[in-house]
C-alpha cells in the first residue's frame, strides 16, 4: 500500500546533504592518500636495505681481497687499521680477524656475540689461514624510517585537511541548487502535496533533475487520480460480487441441507431394499424347501404306485388260487357225492371251502376296485404334487429375480448414497470456498476504503 510518509525518511536538510557527499569523498582521498603514503614509505624502506646490503657484499669483496695478505704476515697493527676504518662506517659495528684455529690474533681482543654479521674464510694458495667477522646493523635505516614516517604522517595529515577545506567549499557551492531542490521537494512531500511545481536551477544537471521530479509528480499525480477513481468502482463492484456471493452461499447451504436430507431417505431405502432382499431370499430358501418336500412326496406317492402294482399282483395270484380252490371244492363235493355217506364229512368241508374261496374271491375284487381307487388317487396325487411343484419353482424364479432386482436396487442406492455424500462433500466445499470468498471481498473492501483514505491524504 502507498504510504507517502515513508519519503520524508529519505531526503535531508542541507547539512545531512553535505555530509553524505563529503563524507564518502573525504574517505576516499584518505584512503588513496595513506596508500600512495604507505608505499612510498614501504618503497624507501626496500631502497634503504638494498643499499646497506650491496654495501656489506662490497665490504666484503674488498676484505676477500685485502685480508689474505694481512694475515699471512700477521700484521695486526694493518688489521687494527682495517677495522677502524670499516667501523667508521655508521652501517658496521665491528670486523675481527681469527687465524686458523677460531682465535683473534690480539690477545686483548674478543670476538663479539652473534647478530647480523658475515663470516667468511680466508685462504691462499687453496690452505684456510683465517676467518674475518664483519658485522653490521640496520639502527640508522630504522632511525631515519621513523623521521620519514612521521613527516608523511604530518603532511599527509595536514594535506588532508586542506583538500578537505578546499572539497567541502567545492562541494557546498555544486550542492546549492540540490539543497534548494531537496527541500522544495521535502516540503511538498510533509504536505501530500503533488499541485507543487519545482523551479529549475543551474548547473544542467540540476536542471534536468527538476524536470524529471515535476515529470513524475505529474504521472503520479495522474495515477492517483486514476486510483482514486478505480477504487471507487472497485469498491461498488466489490460489494456487488459479496451481495451475491452472499446470496450464492445462502443457496450453496441449502442445497447441502436438501442433500443431507436426501442421503438420510436414501439410507433408509437402501435400509428397506435390504430388509427386503433379506426376506426374499428367506422366502426362497422356504420355497426351495417346499420343493425338496413336494419332490420327496412325488417320490413316495411314486413308490406308493409302485406298491399298489405289487398289491394288485398279489391280488390276483389270490384271485387264482381261490379260483382254483373253487374249483377243487367242486370237485370235492362231487366225489363226496359218490362216495355217499361216508363222503358226507368231506362234503360239508368242501362245501365250507367253495364258501371261503367265493368270499376270497369277493374280497379280492374289492380290494382290487379299492386298489385301482387308490392308484388313480396316487396318479392324481401325483399330478397335483406335480403342478405345485412347477407353481413352486416359477414362484420361485419370480423372488429369485426379485431378489436380484432387490440386490442391484440396493447397490444402486449405495451407490446413490456414495454420490449423495459426494455431492454433499462439494457442496461443503463450495460453501466453505464461498464463506472465504464473502471474507476476502470484505477484507477488498476495506483495502479499498484503506487505498481511498490513504490517496485522500494527497492534494490533487
Amino acid at each position: 500500500m502507498l504510504q507517502f510518509n515513508t519519503l520524508k525518511g529519505g531526503l535531508s536538510s542541507s547539512p545531512g546533504m553535505n555530509q553524505s557527499v563529503l563524507i564518502p569523498l573525504m574517505t576516499v582521498m584518505f584512503l588513496g592518500l595513506g596508500m600512495a603514503s604507505i608505499g612510498l614509505f614501504w618503497g624507501l624502506k626496500e631502497v634503504m636495505y638494498a643499499n646497506l646490503q650491496q654495501k656489506v657484499d662490497l665490504t666484503k669483496s674488498f676484505l676477500i681481497r685485502s685480508a689474505p695478505d694481512l694475515i699471512w704476515n700477521f700484521d695486526t697493527d694493518g688489521m687494527a687499521s682495517l677495522a677502524e676504518d670499516v667501523t667508521k662506517d655508521s652501517a658496521f659495528t665491528y670486523l675481527v680477524f681469527l687465524n686458523e684455529k677460531g682465535e683473534p690474533f690480539k690477545s686483548s681482543a674478543t670476538v663479539p656475540p652473534a647478530g647480523m654479521e658475515v663470516i667468511e674464510s680466508i685462504t691462499v694458495d687453496g690452505a684456510t689461514v683465517g676467518t674475518f667477522r664483519l658485522g653490521y646493523s640496520d639502527a640508522d635505516i630504522v632511525d631515519r624510517l621513523g623521521w620519514v614516517a612521521g613527516g608523511v604522517a604530518a603532511g599527509l595529515l595536514v594535506l588532508l585537511v586542506v583538500l578537505g577545506y578546499v572539497v567541502m567549499r567545492v562541494v557546498s557551492k555544486a550542492t546549492r541548487p540540490l539543497t534548494h531542490l531537496t527541500s522544495t521537494f521535502v516540503k511538498a512531500a510533509e504536505n501530500a502535496d503533488l499541485t507543487v511545481h519545482i523551479d529549475a536551477k543551474k548547473p544542467r544537471e540540476i536542471n534536468r533533475l527538476a524536470n524529471a521530479l515535476n515529470e513524475f509528480n505529474g504521472k503520479l499525480h495522474a495515477t492517483l487520480v486514476h486510483v482514486k477513481r478505480l477504487g471507487g468502482l472497485v469498491k461498488e463492484h466489490s460489494e456487488t460480487i459479496g451481495t451475491r456471493v452472499g446470496h450464492v452461499t445462502d443457496l450453496v447451504e441449502s442445497q447441502e441441507r436438501s442433500s443431507h436430507e436426501i442421503a438420510v431417505a436414501v439410507k433408509d431405502s437402501a435400509a428397506h431394499i435390504h430388509d427386503l432382499n433379506s426376506l426374499t431370499q428367506g422366502v426362497a430358501s422356504k420355497l426351495d424347501q417346499m420343493v425338496q418336500r413336494a419332490q420327496q412326496v412325488d417320490a413316495v406317492m411314486a413308490k406308493l404306485g409302485h406298491t399298489s402294482l405289487k398289491i394288485q399282483t398279489v391280488l390276483d395270484s389270490i384271485t387264482s388260487i381261490a379260483q382254483n380252490t373253487n374249483l377243487l371244492a367242486l370237485n370235492a363235493a362231487i366225489e363226496a357225492a359218490r362216495a355217499g355217506d361216508a363222503g358226507r364229512g368231506f362234503a360239508v368241508v368242501a362245501d365250507e371251502v367253495k364258501k371261503l374261496s367265493g368270499q376270497t374271491v369277493i374280497a379280492t375284487t374289492d380290494i382290487a376296485n379299492t386298489m385301482k381307487t387308490l392308484k388313480s388317487d396316487v396318479e392324481t396325487t401325483q399330478n397335483e404334487v406335480e403342478t405345485i411343484t412347477r407353481f413352486i419353482r416359477d414362484v420361485q424364479q419370480d423372488i429369485t429375480m426379485v431378489a436380484q432386482s432387490t440386490g442391484r436396487q440396493s447397490a444402486t442406492m449405495e451407490q446413490v448414497s456414495a454420490t449423495v455424500e459426494t455431492f454433499i462433500a462439494q457442496f461443503k466445499a463450495t460453501g466453505d470456498a464461498m464463506h472465504d470468498s464473502r471474507n476476502r471481498v470484505g477484507t477488498l473492501v476495506k483495502e479499498v476504503d484503506e487505498l481511498a483514505t490513504q490517496v485522500g491524504a494527497f492534494k490533487l
